[in-house]
C-alpha cells in the first residue's frame, strides 16, 4: 500500500499538466467510427493528413481532433480498410469502415458455437460484423463422427481421397473446381503429417482455422502456399487459459533459409532520401541550416522520418541544434503519442535520459490507460536511478493493481525485466515486501531479444536465421498473429520478446520485412535490442531504432554470434 501512495503522489504532478501545452490549432472536429452494421469501433486511428495531430476513437466510437476546413482526414482500424474524408465543419463526421476484404476472403474461422456474438478486440461483436469469415464446427461434426477425416470430408472448402489406409486432403481451387493443392496440417502448433487425422477424436477438439492462400504464405512461408488447417484440442485450450503454457524459446523450425539479402546499413545508404542528399552539400553549418530551412516549407517533408534525420544530420554541426529540431517536433506532437514515443526512443540511443523521461511522463498524461505508458516509465526511472519510484511501479504492474490497466499480456516480460532490475539494485534497495516469485532470476545466460513498435497497426516480418540456416518467423499483421495484434491494441502495448536458449553456438541472422504497402506518412519506427548474457555481469546490448516505412524490402537487421 506505501508503494502505491508513493507512487501516486509521484505522478500526480504529471496526471495534472495543462492541456495547454499542446500548440495543435484550428477547430475541434468532432465525429464517430462505425462498422457496416452501425457498431462503434473504438481504438480506430485518426489522423489529420501533412500534419501530427492524431487521436483514437473512444470505446462508443467518438472522437475529437483539432483541425480546419478542407483538411483531409485519414481512419483506420484493425481488420478494416483505411479510408481518407475531407473535413466540413457544419456537421460532425460519421465515418464507416468496411472489412478488409482481403481477410474476408482468405480466413475463414472454424469454430464451436457458442452465442450469436463473439469476442473480439473491441468488444462483443455480431459474427457479421467480425473482419473474417465464421463457421461453427459443430455445423460439420455429428455423433456418428469417430476422428477428424470423417469431419474434413463434410466441408466444401476441402476436396480428398481415402483409400482406407491413407487419407489426404487439399483446398479446392475455384467454384466447381476438381483441382486441389496440398493443405499443411499444424495441430496445437505443431506442424504434423495429414494422417494424423484418424487419431484425433473430434469430441476433443476445441476449434480449427483455415487460413488460405496470402495470410497462410504470410505465416507458415513456402510451406503454407496450399494453405494451412490449424486445429487446437481442449487440452492446449486449457492450458493457455489457465497459464499453464510457457513463453515460446525462439528456437529454430520449419524451412531452410536460402535467400541473399543486403544488409541494412547497405540498404539505408544506397536509399537516402531527397532532403539528406541537399543537405550534404553544405560546407558550413550556417549554409547547412539554410537548405534545412527551405527543405522544410515543403508539405511533403511534413513527416517524422524528416525531422529525426535532421535532429541525426546537425549532430555533426552542432548538438545543441539538432536537440533544438527535437524539441520543436516535441511541442507540434504534443499530443501523438506515437511521435512521442519515437523521440523518446531516439533520446535515449543518444543517452539524454532526462529528456526522454519527461516525453514518457506525457505520454503517461496521454494514454493512462495503455499497459506499455507505466512499463516504459519504469525502464527509464531506472536508467536515471529513481529505483524506489521504478520498483512501485514494477510491483503494481506485476501485481495487475493500477485501476483500468491490464498488464496480464505483459506479465512474461514485465517478470523478466523486473528480475534484471533486482538483479542490478539489490544492495541499494530492500526488497523485503516483494512476493520470492518475483526474486527468482534463471541461472543459465540466454539471449534475448526485445522489439518495440510505435503503431501498433503497423504490419511486419521478423525473420531468425539460425547457425544451420533454418529459419523461424514472426508476423505482425492480420495475416498472422491477429489474436496478438487484437490484444495489443486493446491493452495498449507494441511489445515482443524473444530468448534464445540451449540452441547450437553459432551466427544468427535478424531479418526484416515492412508489409505494410500503405504509406503511412513516414511515422513508423522499430527499436531492435539485443541482449547477450542477460542478467549477468556480463550483459552486452546493443539497440537499433529502425524506420520502418522506409524499408520496401526484406533485409538484414542485424548478426550476432550465440
Amino acid at each position: 500500500m506505501k508503494e502505491r501512495i508513493f507512487l501516486f503522489w509521484v505522478l500526480l504532478p504529471f496526471l495534472m499538466v495543462s492541456q495547454s501545452q499542446s500548440i495543435d490549432t484550428g477547430n475541434t472536429i468532432s465525429g464517430i467510427v462505425l462498422d457496416e452494421d452501425n457498431n462503434p469501433i473504438p481504438k480506430a486511428s485518426i489522423s489529420i493528413e501533412n500534419s501530427f495531430r492524431e487521436t483514437e476513437s473512444g470505446e462508443d466510437g467518438t472522437f475529437t481532433i483539432a483541425g480546419n476546413e478542407g483538411d483531409i482526414l485519414k481512419c483506420t482500424a484493425l481488420f478494416k480498410k483505411s479510408v481518407q474524408i475531407q473535413v466540413a465543419l457544419d456537421q460532425p463526421l460519421r465515418i464507416v469502415l468496411k472489412p478488409d476484404i482481403e481477410l474476408l476472403d482468405e480466413v475463414v474461422l472454424l469454430k464451436k458455437r457458442e452465442e450469436e456474438l463473439v469476442n473480439t478486440a473491441f468488444g462483443k461483436k455480431k459474427r457479421s460484423s467480425v473482419g473474417y469469415q465464421t463457421k461453427a464446427l459443430a455445423d460439420f461434426i455429428s455423433p456418428a463422427d469417430v476422428d477428424m477425416t470423417s469431419v474434413i470430408k463434410k466441408i466444401p472448402d476441402f476436396i480428398w481421397t481415402d483409400d482406407g489406409v491413407n487419407f489426404s486432403f487439399g483446398l479446392r481451387r475455384g467454384l466447381g473446381s476438381i483441382t486441389r493443392s496440398e493443405v499443411l496440417l499444424v495441430v496445437d502448433d505443431v506442424p504434423v503429417s495429414q494422417s494424423f487425422l484418424r487419431t484425433l477424436d473430434p469430441s476433443r477438439i476445441e476449434s480449427a482455422t483455415l487460413l488460405k492462400s496470402l495470410a497462410a504464405t504470410v505465416k507458415y512461408g513456402t510451406l503454407g502456399n496450399g494453405g494451412v488447417l490449424l486445429i487446437e484440442t481442449k487440452m492446449m485450450a486449457s492450458f493457455k487459459k489457465n497459464g499453464a503454457i510457457e513463453r515460446p524459446q525462439l528456437l529454430v523450425q520449419g524451412n531452410e533459409y536460402t535467400e541473399q539479402l543486403k544488409l541494412a546499413q547497405t540498404y539505408f545508404l544506397e536509399t537516402t532520401p531527397n532532403y539528406l542528399d541537399q543537405l550534404n552539400t553544405a560546407t558550413s553549418f550556417q549554409e547547412a541550416k539554410e537548405i534545412y530551412g527551405q527543405l522544410g516549407k515543403d508539405p511533403e517533408n511534413n513527416t517524422l522520418f524528416f525531422y529525426i534525420d535532421c535532429a541525426d544530420y546537425f549532430e555533426k554541426w552542432d548538438i545543441a541544434f539538432s536537440y533544438q529540431l527535437l524539441s520543436q517536433l516535441v511541442g507540434r506532437a504534443n499530443n501523438n503519442p506515437k511521435v512521442l514515443r519515437t523521440i523518446a526512443y531516439r533520446l535515449e540511443e543518444n543517452g539524454q535520459l532526462s529528456q526522454a523521461k519527461y516525453i514518457y511522463e506525457r505520454i503517461l498524461e496521454i494514454r493512462p490507460d495503455q499497459a506499455q505508458s507505466y512499463r516504459d516509465l519504469a525502464l527509464i526511472y531506472t536508467k536515471t536511478q529513481e529505483l524506489e519510484v521504478a520498483k512501485a511501479l514494477y510491483i503494481q504492474m506485476l501485481n495487475n493493481s493500477v485501476p483500468n490497466v491490464d498488464f496480464s499480456k505483459l506479465h512474461s516480460t514485465l517478470a523478466n525485466e523486473f528480475q534484471h532490475f533486482v538483479l542490478n539494485h539489490k544492495r541499494r534497495i530492500k526488497f523485503d515486501n516483494v512476493p520470492n516469485d518475483f526474486l527468482v532470476a534463471s541461472n543459465t545466460p540466454k539471449i534475448r531479444l526485445v522489439l518495440e513498435w510505435t503503431d501498433p497497426l503497423s504490419e511486419f516480418e521478423v525473420q531468425f536465421v539460425g547457425p544451420e540456416k533454418k529459419y523461424f518467423a514472426w508476423n505482425h499483421s492480420p495475416y498472422g498473429d491477429s489474436e496478438f495484434l487484437q490484444n495489443e491494441i486493446e491493452d495498449g502495448y507494441s511489445i515482443k520478446e524473444f530468448e534464445i536458449d540451449k540452441v547450437p553456438p553459432g551466427e544468427w541472422l535478424v531479418n526484416i520485412k515492412n508489409i505494410k504497402t500503405e504509406n503511412t506518412a513516414g511515422r513508423t519506427y522499430l527499436r531492435y535490442t539485443l541482449y547477450k548474457n542477460y542478467g549477468f555481469p556480463s550483459e552486452e546490448k546493443k539497440s537499433l531504432l529502425v524506420p520502418m516505412d522506409k524499408i520496401d524490402e526484406k533485409i538484414i537487421l542485424d548478426t550476432f554470434l550465440n
